[in-house]
Protein backbone atom coordinates (compact mmCIF):
# COMPACT_ATOMS: atom_id res chain seq x y z
CA UNK A 1 0.00 0.00 0.00
CA UNK A 2 1.39 3.39 -0.96
CA UNK A 3 0.63 6.63 0.83
CA UNK A 4 1.17 9.75 -1.23
CA UNK A 5 0.96 12.14 1.69
CA UNK A 6 -0.84 12.99 4.86
CA UNK A 7 -4.48 13.98 5.05
CA UNK A 8 -5.05 17.24 6.86
CA UNK A 9 -8.80 17.61 6.45
CA UNK A 10 -9.71 15.55 9.52
CA UNK A 11 -13.20 14.88 10.79
CA UNK A 12 -15.64 16.50 13.17
CA UNK A 13 -16.69 14.29 16.06
CA UNK A 14 -19.43 15.43 18.41
CA UNK A 15 -19.76 13.64 21.74
CA UNK A 16 -22.88 13.51 23.92
CA UNK A 17 -21.80 12.53 27.43
CA UNK A 18 -24.83 10.77 28.89
CA UNK A 19 -25.28 10.16 32.62
CA UNK A 20 -27.47 7.19 33.52
CA UNK A 21 -28.88 5.53 36.61
CA UNK A 22 -25.75 3.34 36.55
CA UNK A 23 -23.12 6.08 36.50
CA UNK A 24 -22.06 9.64 35.72
CA UNK A 25 -19.11 11.12 33.89
CA UNK A 26 -16.32 12.70 35.89
CA UNK A 27 -14.44 15.73 34.58
CA UNK A 28 -11.24 13.66 34.30
CA UNK A 29 -12.98 10.93 32.30
CA UNK A 30 -14.56 13.49 29.94
CA UNK A 31 -11.23 15.23 29.39
CA UNK A 32 -9.50 11.94 28.56
CA UNK A 33 -12.37 10.91 26.25
CA UNK A 34 -12.22 14.27 24.44
CA UNK A 35 -8.46 13.84 24.02
CA UNK A 36 -9.06 10.48 22.32
CA UNK A 37 -11.71 12.05 20.06
CA UNK A 38 -9.24 14.76 19.04
CA UNK A 39 -6.77 12.03 18.06
CA UNK A 40 -9.41 10.30 15.91
CA UNK A 41 -10.65 13.61 14.49
CA UNK A 42 -7.11 14.46 13.36
CA UNK A 43 -6.49 10.96 11.99
CA UNK A 44 -9.54 10.09 9.90
CA UNK A 45 -11.05 12.07 7.04
CA UNK A 46 -14.78 12.56 6.59
CA UNK A 47 -16.92 15.47 5.47
CA UNK A 48 -19.77 14.04 7.57
CA UNK A 49 -20.08 14.79 11.28
CA UNK A 50 -19.67 11.71 13.46
CA UNK A 51 -21.93 11.78 16.51
CA UNK A 52 -20.96 9.64 19.50
CA UNK A 53 -23.19 8.71 22.46
CA UNK A 54 -20.96 7.95 25.43
CA UNK A 55 -21.80 6.59 28.88
CA UNK A 56 -19.57 5.94 31.88
CA UNK A 57 -21.36 3.47 34.10
CA UNK A 58 -21.26 0.24 36.08
CA UNK A 59 -21.62 -2.21 33.20
CA UNK A 60 -22.28 -5.26 35.40
CA UNK A 61 -25.27 -3.50 36.98
CA UNK A 62 -26.49 -2.05 33.68
CA UNK A 63 -26.33 -5.37 31.84
CA UNK A 64 -27.48 -7.28 34.94
CA UNK A 65 -24.60 -9.64 34.25
CA UNK A 66 -21.58 -10.15 36.50
CA UNK A 67 -19.38 -11.11 33.53
CA UNK A 68 -19.35 -7.39 32.64
CA UNK A 69 -17.40 -6.59 35.85
CA UNK A 70 -14.13 -7.05 33.97
CA UNK A 71 -15.16 -5.38 30.71
CA UNK A 72 -13.30 -2.10 30.27
CA UNK A 73 -15.74 -0.74 27.71
CA UNK A 74 -17.33 -1.29 24.36
CA UNK A 75 -18.38 0.61 21.26
CA UNK A 76 -20.42 -0.25 18.22
CA UNK A 77 -21.92 1.46 15.22
CA UNK A 78 -25.53 2.42 15.89
CA UNK A 79 -26.35 0.56 12.68
CA UNK A 80 -24.79 -0.71 9.49
CA UNK A 81 -26.01 0.18 6.01
CA UNK A 82 -25.66 -1.59 2.71
CA UNK A 83 -26.65 -1.05 -0.88
CA UNK A 84 -26.26 2.73 -0.98
CA UNK A 85 -24.88 4.92 -3.74
CA UNK A 86 -21.22 5.92 -3.65
CA UNK A 87 -18.76 7.09 -6.26
CA UNK A 88 -15.83 6.04 -4.05
CA UNK A 89 -13.89 3.31 -5.91
CA UNK A 90 -13.32 1.45 -2.62
CA UNK A 91 -17.07 0.94 -2.13
CA UNK A 92 -18.26 -2.65 -2.52
CA UNK A 93 -22.06 -2.96 -2.61
CA UNK A 94 -21.80 -6.62 -1.56
CA UNK A 95 -21.15 -5.59 2.04
CA UNK A 96 -22.65 -3.54 4.84
CA UNK A 97 -20.79 -0.58 6.36
CA UNK A 98 -20.77 0.96 9.82
CA UNK A 99 -22.96 4.07 9.57
CA UNK A 100 -20.04 6.54 9.99
CA UNK A 101 -18.15 4.87 7.15
CA UNK A 102 -21.28 4.60 4.99
CA UNK A 103 -21.94 8.32 5.44
CA UNK A 104 -18.35 9.13 4.51
CA UNK A 105 -18.48 6.97 1.36
CA UNK A 106 -21.92 8.25 0.31
CA UNK A 107 -21.04 11.84 1.27
CA UNK A 108 -24.46 11.91 2.86
CA UNK A 109 -26.02 12.01 6.31
CA UNK A 110 -28.44 9.09 6.44
CA UNK A 111 -31.45 10.52 8.28
CA UNK A 112 -32.97 8.82 11.27
CA UNK A 113 -29.79 8.12 13.24
CA UNK A 114 -29.00 10.41 16.15
CA UNK A 115 -25.64 8.77 16.77
CA UNK A 116 -23.25 6.98 14.48
CA UNK A 117 -21.41 5.37 17.42
CA UNK A 118 -22.70 4.17 20.78
CA UNK A 119 -20.18 3.47 23.50
CA UNK A 120 -19.96 2.75 27.20
CA UNK A 121 -17.03 2.56 29.62
CA UNK A 122 -16.96 0.78 32.94
CA UNK A 123 -16.98 2.79 36.15
CA UNK A 124 -17.54 -0.14 38.53
CA UNK A 125 -14.21 0.16 40.35
CA UNK A 126 -12.92 -3.35 39.64
CA UNK A 127 -9.86 -1.73 38.09
CA UNK A 128 -8.21 1.68 38.27
CA UNK A 129 -8.34 4.04 35.29
CA UNK A 130 -5.53 6.40 34.38
CA UNK A 131 -7.14 9.52 32.93
CA UNK A 132 -3.95 11.35 32.02
CA UNK A 133 -3.18 12.20 28.41
CA UNK A 134 0.60 12.04 28.65
CA UNK A 135 1.03 8.29 28.15
CA UNK A 136 2.76 7.87 31.54
CA UNK A 137 0.45 5.13 32.75
CA UNK A 138 1.35 3.43 36.05
CA UNK A 139 1.71 -0.35 35.72
CA UNK A 140 -1.28 -0.98 38.00
CA UNK A 141 -3.74 1.21 36.04
CA UNK A 142 -5.60 1.03 32.72
CA UNK A 143 -5.06 3.84 30.22
CA UNK A 144 -8.51 5.30 29.54
CA UNK A 145 -7.38 7.14 26.37
CA UNK A 146 -5.98 3.96 24.82
CA UNK A 147 -9.12 1.98 25.61
CA UNK A 148 -11.34 4.72 24.15
CA UNK A 149 -9.20 4.87 20.99
CA UNK A 150 -9.50 1.11 20.59
CA UNK A 151 -13.25 0.95 21.19
CA UNK A 152 -14.07 3.88 18.89
CA UNK A 153 -12.27 1.98 16.12
CA UNK A 154 -14.97 -0.69 16.46
CA UNK A 155 -17.66 1.98 16.18
CA UNK A 156 -16.02 3.29 13.02
CA UNK A 157 -16.24 -0.15 11.43
CA UNK A 158 -13.06 -1.96 12.48
CA UNK A 159 -14.95 -5.06 13.53
CA UNK A 160 -16.15 -8.28 12.04
CA UNK A 161 -19.59 -9.77 11.84
CA UNK A 162 -18.36 -13.35 11.86
CA UNK A 163 -17.27 -15.76 14.54
CA UNK A 164 -16.00 -19.30 14.65
CA UNK A 165 -18.86 -21.78 14.77
CA UNK A 166 -16.65 -24.37 16.40
CA UNK A 167 -13.23 -23.83 17.95
CA UNK A 168 -12.28 -27.32 16.78
CA UNK A 169 -13.12 -26.51 13.14
CA UNK A 170 -11.05 -23.46 12.23
CA UNK A 171 -12.29 -21.64 9.16
CA UNK A 172 -15.98 -22.32 9.73
CA UNK A 173 -17.75 -19.06 10.35
CA UNK A 174 -21.26 -17.86 10.96
CA UNK A 175 -22.70 -14.40 10.61
CA UNK A 176 -22.98 -12.58 13.93
CA UNK A 177 -25.70 -10.08 14.82
CA UNK A 178 -27.05 -10.08 11.27
CA UNK A 179 -26.70 -12.49 8.38
CA UNK A 180 -25.05 -9.76 6.31
CA UNK A 181 -21.30 -9.38 6.15
CA UNK A 182 -19.67 -6.04 6.89
CA UNK A 183 -16.81 -4.68 4.80
CA UNK A 184 -14.23 -5.70 7.42
CA UNK A 185 -15.28 -9.33 6.84
CA UNK A 186 -14.01 -9.08 3.26
CA UNK A 187 -10.45 -9.04 4.53
CA UNK A 188 -10.59 -11.98 6.95
CA UNK A 189 -8.24 -14.79 6.01
CA UNK A 190 -8.10 -18.31 7.33
CA UNK A 191 -4.57 -18.63 8.66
Amino acid sequence: MTFSGFYTEGATINVSFVNTAYGSWTTQAKDAFNHAMNVWGNTIVSSQVINVRATYEDLAAKENNLSYKGVLGYARPSTSIGNFTSSDPRYDASYYYAIALAEKLAVKDFSGFSFEIETSFNSNGNFTWYFGTDGNVPSNEFDFVTVVLHEIAHGLGFSTNTALTDIFSPGTFYAGWTTDLVIFDKYIEDA
